[in-house]
């Protein structure tokens, strides 16, 4: 079982168009995925319209002269893998939701993505227990800044130590 998600787009009226994400949904991942590859209102588009998906890649469209297969376990791991376009299975589209429709899933989703229509995208831990809406991209510098700190930490004990047994 994966880490699962909902990645939705703001389409006005409190309503949101919505796929279902199966596996690597983590703000690592799935969140710098998104930032990082689908900012634009037309990239969202093109990675809604591939409906249901088991893994989001850097790429929307995978490489026609390479293998992109789930089932034989020979896909292309930057390129997006689809329930329809890539693993013969029914083709499950994105679908109109309210945010109390994505919240009170029984899919077992744990991260709700939103690309909302100021062009940012936020999330949510809807399994959590403080349920807030968060912005994608000031929660990954937060993150990368914490994980310098520790590393600047971690370098100084260790010359720190060294100096101590000397």
């Amino acid at each position: 079982m994966g880490t699962r998600s909902y990645i939705a787009k703001d389409i006005g009226s409190g309503k949101y168009l919505v796929i279902f994400c199966q596996l690597e949904s983590h703000l690592e991942t799935t969140g710098k995925l998104l930032t990082e590859y689908y900012n634009t209102p037309e990239k969202v588009d093109a990675l809604l319209s591939l409906g249901d998906i088991y893994f989001l890649g850097e790429k929307i469209e995978p490489n026609p002269a390479l293998p992109h297969d789930w089932y034989s376990k020979d896909y292309q791991k930057d390129a997006t893998l689809a329930y329809g376009r890539d693993c013969g299975e029914y083709d499950w589209p994105a679908e109109e939701m309210t945010l109390e429709d994505m919240e009170d899933n029984d899919a077992g989703v744990e991260f709700i993505y939103i690309f909302t229509a100021g062009q940012e995208w936020k999330y949510c831990c809807p399994v959590a227990p403080d349920v807030r809406w968060r912005n994608v991209r000031n929660e990954l510098a937060a993150e990368t800044e914490i994980s310098n700190q520790n590393s600047e930490e971690q370098d100084c004990k260790e010359s720190c130590d060294s100096v101590l047994f000397m």
